[in-house]
């Protein structure tokens, strides 16, 4: 059975299964979600707002997370969550990988890579 999952801050709807991982179907989508701890939910970045849905307990880390942060009770770790029926949710954008530059400004010169090692 397919659920719809809207993403209201991004205006995106996708379509998931029972049982996917949320943060995996966000990433499908081409939002870039922060995963920085490679979805074993101990970063506390890739937390979204569930605004209609199933909202499942929160374990002590996710609650631990959520009081350092100051967020709400309907926030959920992207990564820990298991899609159950239809959802609306909210992506902070904390939340979102942002583009860093090392340099804002500057020459763009080609470089020719010439390594002292070789195959």
């Amino acid at each position: 059975m397919a659920y719809t999952i809207k993403i209201l801050n991004h205006n995106k709807t996708i379509q998931a299964k029972k049982g996917d991982m949320l943060a995996d179907k966000i990433l499908e989508s081409g939002i870039d979600l922060s995963l920085y701890c490679q979805k074993k939910a101990l970063c506390g970045k890739c937390f979204v707002e569930i605004e209609e849905g199933y909202l499942p307990p929160l374990d002590e880390q996710e609650e631990f997370l959520i009081r350092q942060k100051k967020l709400t009770q309907n926030h959920r770790l992207a990564c820990k969550y298991m899609i159950k029926g239809n959802l609306s949710i909210t992506i902070p954008s904390e939340s979102i990988l942002q583009k860093t530059f090392i340099l804002k400004t500057g020459l763009r010169l080609p470089l020719a890579v010439d390594p002292p090692v070789k195959k």
